[in-house]
């Protein structure tokens, strides 16, 4: 039998006048994979920070039996600025460790796509307990075998992985749909009938003026007991309507409209256009002269490793490229584009004394109603949406200015890892809200469900270049798995590129860089030898 290794006993913490945690028994056996899920601000690091005993109860009692090792949340921008190197070094020094049990608080942010599969790699070799906080739904999936929902301060544990984690949440919700259309149903049918029986009873006809006495007297005790029959049943009826367990209405998640005719149009196939667009810092090539365009109307993701240069070909098109930075070639934005951008300085549009409904009312071209229906499906809700910014989590002022952009009178929004502020759920309203937005997005993320989710269209930086591909991230993967296998008409088309390159550096033409010529030369060269060597 499995030993426990964590127990949390009677657990209470409040901050203010808010029960963050009521706890009043969890355990942890050894070897069990737990993710801990639950809405921004719910208490997730929180309750990490108990069990590692760096916060202590208000009361109740946190037994560990093992040796513990705990890979912190990062300062998002701090780690997105060193490539996700810095966080990944702490996940490696936390496995390297010995440990019964590893509490992991959002491991994968800033990690690219190739060091998420390392991170996987690790975390399925890892023999230990692990606690894991993370809003990556693909790592969750492959690794836990068991869901901490964290919800009003209580914790949920429902078997499996995140997947049948959502099952699991839908069947349930779709039974107190059920029993909430049967309550109704019923009780309405018992008032019905406690109604029927009061209308009966008004209407037991009186004795005829004509009647004699004694019949008279007969037919009014008959009367009247029909009357207190049919009030009994009446009250029969009422009794039983106000006796039913009462069963609340399902909360549902309500639908979104944006009016697309308060956007402006962008009239074109294109929002951004690049030829021969090249982004260099001394002595470094970020990207090689390359041809792309951002497609109007679709959501373009723009992937690639750390320190491929997403972030500066962001800010290529945006407009901010720092002094370091040398761009030739051309970029061209649509004249017409209106650009909404969440980058690493999102919080900078945001007025701290101002509500959250009143950040987003204040650069919104849709309707209140459309804001306040947006803010819900950020899990914003009721009151909350009155709070001063100035008291929210990081969070919950993420979906703020989230919402502000799509709100807004932007026809091109450009998203830099949105998903890093934002938790599970909150990812799959944003999903659906994007799909919605009747605007062009390009979308720069690591988070795989997220992209293959909504992302019709590839922007790649693959060997210093970008290339384009239309299809998801799975479509991608497949296609490159076949281009894997050499195909004799890629060396032919290398060899011509190869004989173009020559032919230009032996006689230059206007503008043309020597030293990216001669780079591409070299990089094409080694492709061919490879493919000539794999046959």
């Amino acid at each position: 039998m499995s030993k426990i290794i964590l127990n949390l006993k009677d657990i209470r913490l409040a901050f203010a006048d808010r029960d963050i945690l009521n706890i009043p028994s969890l355990s942890v056996y050894e070897n069990e994979k737990i993710a801990l899920v639950g809405e921004n601000g719910a208490g997730k690091t929180t309750l990490l920070n108990l069990i590692s005993g760096e916060l202590r109860p208000d009361s109740g009692s946190v037994s560990v039996n093992t040796p513990f090792a705990y890979v912190h949340q990062a300062d998002a921008q701090a780690s997105c600025l060193s490539g996700g190197e810095k966080t990944f070094d702490r996940i490696n020094e936390a496995l390297a460790s010995v440990s019964g049990l590893l509490l992991c608080d959002e491991p994968s942010a800033n990690l690219d796509l190739s060091h998420r599969e390392m991170l996987l790699d690790k975390l399925l070799a890892y023999d230990g307990a692990l606690i894991l906080v993370s809003h990556d739904r693909e790592l969750i999936s492959s690794v836990v075998n068991k869901i901490w929902l964290l919800e009003d301060g209580q914790i949920s544990e429902f078997p499996g992985n995140y997947d049948d984690f959502l099952r699991e949440r839908q069947r349930q919700r779709d039974f107190a749909a059920f029993e909430y259309t049967q309550y109704k149903k019923e009780k309405a049918r018992l008032l019905a009938a406690a109604q029927a029986y009061r209308e009966k009873s008004s209407q037991v006809k009186k004795a005829p003026s004509r009647m004699g006495n004694s019949e008279a007297r007969l037919h009014k005790r008959e009367a009247t007991d029909a009357q207190l029959r049919l009030s009994h049943k009446s009250s029969l009826m009422m009794s039983r309507a106000e006796r039913l367990e009462e069963k609340s209405a399902p909360r549902s998640d309500p639908e979104i409209r944006m009016d697309a005719g308060k956007i402006p149009p962008l009239n074109s196939r294109f929002a951004v256009q690049a030829r021969e667009l090249a982004l260099s810092v001394p002595g470094k090539m970020l990207i090689s002269p390359s041809d792309f365009y951002v497609e109007t109307g679709r959501i373009n993701a723009l992937l690639g490793e750390n320190a491929s240069g997403k972030t500066t070909l962001v800010r290529a098109i945006l407009g901010t490229l720092s002094k370091d930075v040398r761009m030739d070639g051309d970029l061209r934005v649509h004249p017409q584009a209106r650009i909404g951008a969440f980058t690493q300085d999102w919080q900078e549009g945001l007025e701290p004394s101002l509500s959250a409904f009143d950040n987003v009312m204040r650069v919104s071209v849709q309707d209140r109603s459309v804001v306040r229906t947006a803010l819900a499906r950020l899990s914003i809700r009721g009151e909350n949406v009155f709070k001063p910014l100035s008291v929210m989590s990081g969070g919950e002022k993420a979906k703020v200015a989230m919402c502000a952009l799509l709100m807004g009178s932007y026809n091109l929004l450009i998203l830099d890892e949105p998903t890093n502020y934002l938790d599970v759920f909150t990812l799959e309203a944003l999903e659906e809200l994007l799909r919605s937005y009747p605007g062009t997005v390009l979308l720069v993320s690591h988070d795989r469900r997220f992209v293959n989710s909504i992302a019709s269209r590839l922007l790649l930086i693959q060997d210093r270049h970008v290339v384009s591909f239309d299809g998801d991230l799975d479509q991608f993967e497949q296609y490159s798995a076949r281009k894997a296998q050499p195909d004799p008409t890629d060396m032919t088309l290398l060899e011509l590129r190869l004989a173009q390159i020559a032919s230009r550096l032996a006689a230059p033409r206007k503008g043309d860089r020597p030293d990216l010529l001669n780079e591409e030369y070299e990089r094409l060269a080694q492709q061919l030898r490879a493919l000539r060597g794999s046959r």
